[in-house]
């Protein structure tokens, strides 16, 4: 999910301390839900997993670096990170430039290799490589992302600029060539639909996310052809017991994908939110129950669930980072795992690296103008493998607008947006 424009400018106001790990039972509400431990998986049609494109070894320590790259090039305009993700010498960077003057704002997109620097793919005289779409100045966005291996190339959802109900599907591939198509999904089944995120890649094409625009709620999963055309009839994901509070997001795991959503708390006051999850089937047929994950009187952030070595691990933010292993069928399959010392952390993003699940967060220092991240690595189940790490310890950073960690032959580059650029720290395996 991509951050609201009011989530991108906020600040934060607490300080960081030191980190401890604690493990938190399960709730009555959730033992009452979790499932069998067994689940059936549909591979006729699986979704296409990245490859592992680090080749990892096993790391004794890791070590970040205190060296800072700049991947986008000053200017005197702001620059939002939307995402960073792994390709199989480096990362696919993606970042809104706001315009001055009233003129439309731009997605530009780079290619780095593993310590950051420009990587060929995105040379100089390349511009196609870089400019994805224009939008109206400060307009919405919503955004997604996926590295295409087989052909060595990108492919990007962004919303129309002005259109509601429709996307742009852009993609760049290896030998240069480029293409962009509409998506009107407005004229599907007779019911608007809007979103333009949780794009993921199938055995014959693509497939996103959709909510229905109307009275009542819902998402459905739109099936895109290889070169972004609308293939076939959407498939309607069961109906949630009442208004999620965020889009519905997914993260792609073996034979399907794993949706995550926020809903009110159905107990009276209803001032608390419940963290959801469901596992589907990449036809968008059920593999398990809706199953509640967490309950808090807090927002959530970016849940993500990994398909580790160990078995699925969800990952999110409340009030502090937390971890959950999960069962096959998404319901959870041992208490929480939580990082209580950074409890100033604005989100978290966590990705596989082999056997180490890696996670980075920020937290405000001084007047909360200053963001100060952190690195954490974590085995399959969400336990810390040794405690947080500082990045560049000496040098508190100004707010970050977007932090992403990814993966590398390395070990990892973790990305973020500030002010005018977006930097890379990269991050070694020690063997």
């Amino acid at each position: 999910m991509i951050p609201t424009r009011a989530s991108l400018i906020c600040a934060l106001f607490a300080t960081a301390c030191g980190s401890s790990v604690t493990v938190a039972p399960l709730d009555a509400a959730t033992t009452d839900i979790v499932t069998s431990d067994t689940v059936t998986i549909d591979g006729s049609a699986p979704d296409v997993a990245a490859p592992d494109v680090a080749a990892p070894s096993a790391c004794a320590r890791w070590a970040v670096s205190d060296q800072v790259v700049v991947v986008s090039d000053p200017a005197e305009r702001v620059r939002y990170l939307l995402d960073a993700v792994a390709t199989p010498d480096g990362a696919l960077v993606a970042w809104r430039e706001l315009a001055p003057n009233g003129q439309d704002d731009q997605v530009r997109v780079r290619r780095v290799n593993d310590d950051g620097t420009l990587h060929p793919w995105s040379a100089p005289g390349r511009g196609s490589r870089r400019q994805v779409v224009s939008l109206t100045r400060m307009g919405d966005l919503q955004f997604s992302m996926v590295w295409d291996a087989a052909r060595d190339g990108v492919a990007l959802l962004t919303n129309a600029p002005a259109d509601r109900g429709a996307c742009h599907f852009t993609r760049f591939l290896g030998d240069d060539s480029q293409s962009w198509q509409l998506v009107d999904l407005s004229t599907i089944e007779g019911f608007p639909l809007a979103g333009c995120g949780s794009l993921a890649r199938t055995l014959t094409g693509w497939s996103l996310l959709a909510a229905e625009v109307r009275a009542t709620w819902g998402d459905q999963l739109v099936f895109l052809t290889e070169d972004g055309r609308i293939a076939g009839t959407p498939t309607r994901l069961p109906m949630t017991q009442s208004p999620s509070i965020d889009p519905m997001t997914r993260t792609a795991v073996a034979g399907g994908f794993v949706a995550t959503w926020s809903e009110r708390d159905p107990m009276p006051p209803r001032t608390g939110l419940e963290l959801h999850a469901r596992r589907f089937d990449p036809s968008g047929a059920p593999l398990g129950d809706d199953v509640l994950l967490d309950r808090a009187n807090t927002t959530y952030f970016l849940p993500r669930v990994l398909d580790t070595r160990e078995g699925l691990l969800a990952a999110w933010y409340a009030n502090g980072i937390v971890f959950r292993p999960l069962r096959a069928d998404a319901s959870p399959s041992g208490g929480a795992v939580r990082v209580d010392g950074v409890l100033a952390a604005f989100g978290v993003h966590a990705e596989v690296r082999g056997a180490d699940t890696l996670a980075v967060t920020s937290t405000a220092v001084s007047d909360a103008s200053m963001s100060q991240f952190f690195f954490l690595v974590a085995d399959g189940r969400g336990a810390l493998r040794g405690a947080p790490m500082r990045v560049l310890p000496d040098r508190p950073l100004m707010f970050a607008n977007g932090l992403r960690v990814v993966p590398t032959r390395r070990g990892a580059l973790i990305v973020f947006g500030q002010g005018e650029r977006v930097l890379a720290v990269p991050v070694d395996c020690v063997p």
